[in-house]
């Protein structure tokens, strides 16, 4: 306590940061089994083990809810790849693939959950503008990722079959490592399908 009597502001951080990891942790369980429109705020407190006045001190309703959970998801992926500039990106494609997949293997739960279509698709076009950006803007001069005028059809192609590949391993229940998904995807964008050595 402080002098005032009031908690002292990092004891009620960890409380508030316990609480919505609570919260997340039943949203996460709540989308492997239905979809966003069917869950309540009612059981969704009751999973969570919070009263529902607890929920609303901290979030507006389920969807405001999920909306804060994406955000911070793709803010942390955006400073992951952000790690990577074009120096770095001129000696492959495995390392920040390895970090992104590590990253998502790190969020596992809340990544399958979003990933298995339980939501709608703005999670989807959220993640594909990201990477989108994220390619045009650091991959000009180092990949042929063709014209960069208007909206690129090769970097849509590329875009969608990295995502595909994050929701696929999602679905297997991450079977395979992030290495291994890295080395994977680094070959998929550089050699494409028509290698033989897979």
């Amino acid at each position: 306590m402080n002098k005032t009597g009031e908690p002292k502001p990092e004891r009620e951080d960890r409380r508030v940061r316990k609480t919505r990891r609570q919260l997340s942790e039943a949203l996460t369980g709540l989308l492997r089994e239905k979809k966003i429109s069917e869950i309540t705020v009612k059981e969704l407190a009751q999973r969570a083990d919070v009263n529902r006045g607890t929920f609303y001190s901290h979030y507006r309703d389920i969807y405001d809810m999920l909306e804060r959970i994406e955000n911070e998801l793709l803010e942390e992926l955006s400073a992951v790849m952000d790690a990577y500039g074009t120096a770095e990106l001129r000696g492959g494609l495995r390392p920040i693939m390895g970090d992104v997949f590590r990253f998502i293997r790190k969020n596992a739960g809340i990544c399958a959950a979003l990933l298995e279509s339980r939501t709608d698709d703005r999670f989807f076009q959220r993640l594909r503008e990201l990477i989108y950006t994220k390619c045009l803007k650091e991959w000009q001069g180092i990949y042929p990722i063709g014209d960069m005028s208007g909206r690129n059809y090769a970097l849509d192609f590329l875009v969608g079959g990295m995502v595909a590949i994050v929701q696929t391993w999602a679905v297997r229940g991450f079977a395979e490592s992030p290495e291994e998904m890295a080395a994977l995807t680094e070959k998929l964008i550089l050699h494409g399908i028509g290698n033989d050595n897979w």
